[in-house]
């Protein structure tokens, strides 16, 4: 048992929770299905489900997991019939979609959750003042992964990355923006940040940067050895292979990672630019509650949800795992013996620092839209459709 409950938690003698509970894990990204990805997603679920069963032995946690793409069609037909599930995890964006569709109950944070948010998760979350559309329960950050049979290192700048791709390295980046984001900080500035959180009256200066990014962009992109993929499980199944030598990765792929690669996994922060450090964006996933359970089935629910939340188990699974970072402010990690750990904690702080309005806003319908739409644009830039000066020019129109 990957928490070790019985060094945390005894058995109570009797017990006051009884029945059964689904919960439906929604899979990240577009792509369809694949073993590893499945794996990958449902595991700290079920981890916590194997704790929280062992210290409620009478309740029965049934875990299902579906495409993100599916999942508000398939919540809608189940609740036509009085059959959602208890418990969804999904990310942020899917639990204000779920909400606003009718699909969802509000939760408040009362006094009996020992829980701290990070500002920024809240504001994705938030309804009003007391209500949120979930729970927050992990924090996957986006860091560097790369073969180290391969790489003495892993590049900690644009210049080094561009050396080492120079030198024959295959290295793997990614066009979706939501994972390209980190490079607008890196290579655009806090210009290109400014423009693009839609926080601000726009100056030439703001395009400018913009165009700057792109122009960087469409130079690496240029380099004979790196290469773009249009999602994160084609630059995961590069590495395992060997076809790619380095690669930016979210850390929920770290467990399939180590598993495959062992002691050949490198784990880094991402690397800085010419206009500064690097500006990923944070994936939250947390837990919403459905419509149609029963009461005692919210109440296991309930108990489920605090229990994952709560600092112990929190630590513990950030500690085991080295795979997320707990939502809850109250955790102290230790990175000094864990390298992948820091690597976290340092894109956790880069994200909060230079695009905590840009992780905002990623997370909303309308943001989320354009994020899609400069995808589709950057795409076409650097398959040489557009020139950077186009692409920065619709881009700013588009998010206005």
């Amino acid at each position: 048992m990957l928490l070790g409950c019985n060094a945390r938690v005894q058995r109570p003698s009797s017990t006051k929770l009884k029945g059964t509970i689904n919960v439906l894990v929604s899979l990240d990204g577009e792509e369809g299905f694949a073993k590893g990805k499945l794996e990958e997603q449902a595991l700290l679920t079920k981890e916590f489900a194997k704790d929280f069963e062992f210290v409620h032995p009478e309740v029965d946690i049934q875990i299902e997991i579906t495409r993100e793409a599916d999942l508000l069609r398939k919540v809608r037909d189940r609740h036509d019939y009085g059959l959602s599930p208890d418990l969804m995890l999904v990310r942020s964006l899917a639990a204000r979609s779920l909400y606003e569709s009718g699909l969802s109950l509000p939760v408040t944070l009362t006094d009996d959750y020992d829980l701290k948010l990070n500002p920024g998760i809240n504001r994705r979350l938030s309804i009003d003042d007391k209500n949120l559309t979930g729970i927050p329960v992990f924090l996957f950050p986006q860091i560097a992964c790369y073969n180290k049979s391969r790489l003495a290192e892993s590049p900690e700048s644009l210049g080094k990355l561009l050396q080492l791709s120079n030198q024959g390295h295959e290295m793997g980046l990614e066009l979706d923006m939501v994972n390209l984001f980190w490079t607008v900080g890196a290579w655009g500035g806090p210009m290109a940040l400014d423009a693009l959180s839609s926080n601000t009256v726009l100056h030439p200066p703001h395009e400018s940067g913009i165009q700057r990014w792109l122009e960087v962009l469409l130079y690496v992109g240029n380099h004979q050895n790196i290469k773009f993929f249009g999602n994160q499980e084609e630059l995961v199944r590069g590495l395992i292979n060997n076809r790619l030598d380095w690669i930016t990765c979210r850390s929920s792929s770290l467990a399939r990672l180590r598993k495959q690669m062992g002691s050949r996994l490198g784990v880094w922060s991402l690397p800085a630019g010419p206009e500064g450090s690097a500006s990923p964006l944070l994936i939250a996933k947390s837990w919403v509650y459905g419509k149609d359970s029963t009461p005692n089935q919210r109440r296991i629910a309930d108990s489920f949800v605090k229990f994952s939340v709560n600092p112990v188990n929190q630590r513990y699974v950030a500690i085991a795992t080295e795979q997320m970072l707990p939502v809850n402010q109250k955790v102290p990690i230790p990175v000094g013996s864990s390298q992948s750990l820091k690597a976290m904690l340092d894109s956790e702080r880069q994200a909060l620092h230079d695009g905590s309005a840009l992780t905002v806003r990623s997370q909303t319908a309308v943001g989320y839209k354009q994020l899609r739409y400069a995808t589709r644009l950057v795409t076409e830039m650097i398959y040489g459709e557009h020139t950077p000066k186009q692409t920065a020019t619709e881009i700013l129109r588009a998010i206005q």
